[in-house]
């Protein structure tokens, strides 16, 4: 299965694309699929990246008929010494031998503190498919760097509205389907929106 990316205009940020192919290695029976997908990252091979195995931790897990999508949070030193933070939606697929697998993966690793960077939240987008049925599937997820922030809202390329959920400091959607990200709304307690990334007219701070 092959996994297209996103970064939705304007955003300029680190892009980094996990497993965009991997292949499928044993990792021994897990209990849960969050167990799995922490286990397959903290064994990545990830060239100059450091990951601190202690960061690696499941925030959110979702459902598309019958893939479960873990986001996992993990932070580690680059090839310069630099810290990051990364953000990667994992599938994980029912294993007859080992329970539970991993297979792809998509995500982006950026600095938590850049002042060089007002953007309050990070962006990425991800195709897949299901294996029953065999369905598309799209996910959009980040990082959000703004506290004031406490809802977000998806409009897809087709038109549908959904809401993301939110759990420490990230967000995520998923469907059905295979559909861009057309706007993200950010709001306030007050529900005020407070930023929009419009894929048309670019980013916007309130």
């Amino acid at each position: 299965m092959n996994y297209k990316i996103k970064i939705s205009a304007g955003l300029l940020l680190l892009f980094s694309l996990l497993l965009a192919s991997c292949s499928e290695k044993s990792q021994g029976v897990k209990f849960t699929p969050e167990e799995t997908a922490v286990q397959f990252v903290k064994e990545l091979a990830t060239g100059g990246f450091s990951i601190d195995d202690n960061s690696v931790e499941a925030i959110q897990t979702t459902t598309v008929n019958d893939m479960v999508l873990v986001l996992v949070q993990y932070s580690g030193k680059n090839i310069e010494g630099g810290v990051e933070t990364c953000e990667v939606a994992l599938e994980i697929e029912k294993s007859r031998i080992n329970g539970w697998k991993a297979k792809n993966s998509a995500g982006l690793c950026h600095k938590v503190n850049d002042p060089a960077n007002s953007v309050p939240i990070t962006v990425v987008g991800s195709w897949g498919n299901t294996i029953l049925p065999k369905q598309d599937y799209s996910t959009t997820f980040g990082f959000i760097r703004d506290s004031q922030i406490t809802r977000i809202v998806i409009t897809w390329e087709d038109n549908q509205i959904q809401q993301a959920e939110i759990h420490e400091n990230t967000y995520l959607a998923a469907r059905e389907g295979r559909f861009s990200t057309e706007k993200i709304e950010a709001f306030n307690d007050q529900n005020k929106i407070i930023f929009t990334n419009d894929l048309n007219q670019g980013n916007k701070e309130k």
